[in-house]
């Protein structure tokens, strides 16, 4: 009786990874990460320009500007990690 094995030179690719050979990020990511900044600066565009007045969504940096009183605030929680404080939990 006489058993014979191939033996492949390329290993078997794991199911789960795609493998890209390209250079450039997949076009998901750049969808991903790009469309939000393309709509954030459409929006304020649009409210500098006149063709809305950004009561009902104020434009980006208005909405930066107020929320920047939050990262001292943050910052504080994040400086609690450490100390072994648990979050709360519902």
């Amino acid at each position: 009786m006489t058993v014979q094995s191939t033996v492949t030179s390329n290993p078997p690719e794991s199911p789960g990874i795609p493998v890209r050979a390209s250079r450039w990020p997949d076009p998901r990511v750049l969808a991903g990460v790009g469309l939000p900044i393309l709509i954030a600066l459409t929006w304020e565009l649009a409210v500098r320009v006149g063709l809305s007045d950004g009561r009902l969504m104020p434009p980006p940096s208005r909405a930066s500007a107020q929320a920047s009183h939050l990262v001292p605030l943050q910052a504080r929680s994040l400086a609690r990690l450490p100390a072994g404080r648990k979050p709360f939990v519902v």
